[in-house]
């Protein structure tokens, strides 16, 4: 709590310069804690369509991964971390199946380096909340989802860069903050000081209890015996709460930069800006969704599942939101144009009707030559 000690020249007196020394401000984690979630938040709310072959094997899949991953989680909350870990841990994150029981994020695990042999995971700990659980078994990747941004190194070179910065913010918030009460404290050299209680003390330990009351905000009184004196300095600071900006601003960019958000929407404000909007989806979510969707099938399906039609992906058509009302023409278009009931439910989030009718699609003649006078055709 206090700057340095120094001794006098004839030996006799320390002066402690005690001052609110500010801690370094995490301000490259705060950053990246903003640019993640707001990713995480969108595509977390998009939810998963499954489209399976299996009707019963639909209905599943549709439960795990947009309700409950596994008992103890909501897939909202769970696909938040996903999409969290894969970004900020070089490592990506690991998904595991344990079928029956649902799907676990792990918290830690071992890979081996095996390159045209299906790899295995081991000593693997999976996590819900703040519990952890050692699986004692090996897991073939088909077991497993392993999340992997597509560019680590730019995070890393991110975070590197602005660490930089970081160093500066410190410097800067305590220059500002240097208008604030400093204080002296003369002290004999060498004294050893009584405290209430009769505990003997140091004077480096006095120094410290001082600087802890000064600081407190419970502070009422401070006793100090004759031979002590605490003094107030007069202090003075060239940099302005402008500088402090400067450089907040200059990490934030940075950040949204290198996730593909655009300025507007990192800073959170609103705007009906239709191109940030779009930018936002196109350059820092669609990646993500992207390997989202690729890694779900390579591990959930197998082959021959997946060369029958078998997927679960991100459901981007809700990936704006939309007006029922104001939106009922174009959607009516989008059913005149072979789009069936259920196809528009799934468009507005809306859960799909279990029933023959609700899978027609039909086309006005304008929209095909080879329906005279408009009709339907039925869902294989």
């Amino acid at each position: 709590m206090f700057n340095f000690l120094k001794k006098n020249k004839d030996g006799t007196i320390e002066d402690f310069f005690i001052d609110y020394v500010t801690n370094k401000v995490a301000l490259t984690d705060l950053a990246m804690e903003i640019g993640i979630n707001k990713i995480a938040d969108v595509i977390a709310k998009l939810g998963f369509r499954a489209l399976t072959t299996n009707k019963e094997d639909n209905k599943e899949a549709d439960y795990i991964f947009n309700v409950k991953p596994n008992i103890n989680q909501n897939a909202t909350d769970f696909w938040k971390q996903v999409i969290y870990r894969m970004i900020k841990n070089p490592k990506g994150c690991l998904v595991i199946n344990l079928r029956e029981k649902g799907l676990f994020i792990a918290e830690n695990w071992d890979v081996d380096n095996l390159v045209i042999t299906e790899k295995t995971y081991k000593n693997i700990e999976i996590i819900v909340d703040d519990d952890t659980l050692k699986l004692n078994r090996t897991f073939k990747a088909s077991d497993v989802m392993h999340f992997r941004y597509s560019n680590p190194r730019l995070i890393d070179l991110l975070r590197m860069n602005n660490e930089l910065v970081d160093a500066a913010w410190g410097v800067a918030i305590n220059g500002v903050r240097a208008k604030a009460p400093k204080f002296k404290m003369g002290i004999p050299f060498n004294a050893k000081i009584q405290k209430a209680n009769g505990e003997t003390i140091t004077s480096n330990e006095y120094a410290d209890d001082i600087a802890k009351k000064l600081s407190s905000d419970e502070i009422k009184a401070i006793v100090s015996n004759s031979n002590i004196d605490i003094s107030i300095i007069d202090t003075k600071t060239s940099l302005s709460p402008g500088d402090i900006k400067a450089l907040r601003e200059e990490v934030f960019s940075n950040t949204a930069i290198a996730l593909g958000i655009p300025q507007n929407v990192y800073y959170g404000e609103v705007t009906s800006n239709a191109d940030a909007n779009d930018a936002f989806i196109t350059y820092a979510c669609e990646p993500i969704i992207e390997i989202m969707n690729d890694t779900i099938a390579g591990s959930y399906f197998d082959k021959e599942e997946y060369k029958k039609g078998d997927r679960i992906i991100v459901n981007t058509l809700s990936v704006k939101h939309i007006d029922v009302i104001s939106s009922a023409g174009n959607l009516d278009k989008l059913y005149q144009n072979g789009w069936c009931h259920n196809d528009i439910l799934m468009l507005l989030g809306q859960p799909i009707i279990d029933e023959p009718w609700a899978w027609e699609r039909r086309f006005t003649k304008n929209y095909s030559s080879n329906v005279e006078g408009g009709g339907k055709n039925e869902k294989e």
